[in-house]
């Protein structure tokens, strides 16, 4: 997938058009892992793909990289309370969980600090 040429705008737009795209075909899963070369990028499919299945169920969209520009654009705020402390801190997801303000079923896991990628929470138990 390409978005090259496009001015800035349009290509986030364009990523988050491909996550809803996909979004039916995730339809029967409970979990999925978007990755790709650009982490904003992939964020914004995983944004896509999250918004359009919001709609017929909840789901929990978790920052794995860490301060994610267009997850924490609907989470709200920095320094937050986030993945890595749930596992570190032994705090509950909902107590990390921040509702999105367009839809009550869509909610942001930050990442937290440390970063999520790290031996330490990897290799958790919880996961």
């Amino acid at each position: 997938m390409t978005a090259a040429g496009q001015p800035n705008a349009a290509r986030d737009e364009w990523w988050e058009e491909e996550g809803r795209r996909v979004a039916p075909l995730l339809s029967h899963e409970s979990a999925a892992v978007v990755v790709g070369a650009d982490p904003d990028h992939a964020a914004q499919v995983a944004l896509g793909i999250a918004r359009a299945e919001s709609a017929l169920r909840r789901v929990a969209l978790g920052d794995l990289v860490g301060d994610l520009v267009p997850l924490y654009a609907i989470a709200g705020g920095e320094d937050a309370f986030g993945l890595t402390d749930c596992f570190r801190d032994a705090h509950a997801l909902n107590e990390v969980a921040r509702q999105s303000p367009e839809c009550q079923n869509l909610f942001i896991l930050p990442a937290g600090t440390p970063p999520v990628a790290t031996v330490e929470v990897f290799a958790h138990e919880r996961w």
